[in-house]
């Protein structure tokens, strides 16, 4: 599955920008929840599609029966996926499915501290060389 291109593909049907610097929104007008639902299907679909020769997925968006996955990516159980996510519903897909995080862009982390579970800010300067990461 040409996984690149089916995640532009409603970008650019909708007459969207690929990279505006806001951020993917692939299907626009869309509610929040059913955005992050079809997210979260197509993560788990690819992620199948990546371990498995044959695959059969029915989710409430995406289906496939039988799907061929011809040859297996050499790295197993499939290559690291990397999700970027920001918001309660996205890092939970990210932690879940995910092998990295990025946080690039979007949101400040000192305005979101609240959904991360989180109060820090970006600010370290409250670190010591002995504690700093």
């Amino acid at each position: 599955m040409p996984c690149a291109a089916a995640g532009e593909t409603p970008n650019r049907r909708s007459g969207h920008a690929d990279h505006d610097g806001r951020g993917y929104e692939p299907y626009p007008g869309r509610p929040a929840g059913e955005r992050v639902a079809r997210f979260r299907e197509f993560v788990e679909l690819v992620s199948l599609l990546l371990r498995q020769e044959v695959s059969t997925y029915h989710g409430q968006f995406y289906r496939c029966q039988g799907a061929e996955t011809v040859p297996l990516p050499v790295q197993r159980p499939r290559p690291p996926v990397t999700i970027a996510a920001h918001g309660p519903r996205m890092l939970r897909i990210a932690a879940e499915h995910g092998d990295g995080w990025s946080s690039w862009g979007g949101y400040d982390v000192a305005a979101r501290g609240d959904e991360l579970g989180r109060g820090r800010t970006s600010d370290r300067s409250h670190l010591t060389k002995e504690s700093a990461p």
